[in-house]
């Protein structure tokens, strides 16, 4: 069961990676060199785009959260308390 929990955090942490580099991107492009490209936007495009941002830190929140989980579990599977 500990290998179970301990992949399934493995899995959350490459997905939250990738997650974390998508909003780097989102944000970069929001306030960094290439904000340029966001003032251009339509309104309607800017809230989509930050709507997306949202989604992403959302995910990335929910994925840190199935890291802890799984690492409890593991914890707890190893040393038989929380």
């Amino acid at each position: 069961m500990a290998t179970t929990s301990i992949a399934q955090a493995c899995e959350a942490h490459r997905e939250l990676i990738t997650k974390l580099n998508q909003l780097e991107a989102f944000l970069l492009m929001t306030f960094g060199p290439g904000r340029e490209a966001f003032t251009q936007m339509a309104p309607a495009s800017q809230d989509d785009y930050l709507a997306a941002c949202t989604d992403t830190v959302q995910a990335s929140r929910e994925l840190a959260q199935a890291i802890g989980g799984a690492l409890q579990e593991s914890f707890i599977a190893e040393f038989g308390h929380g």
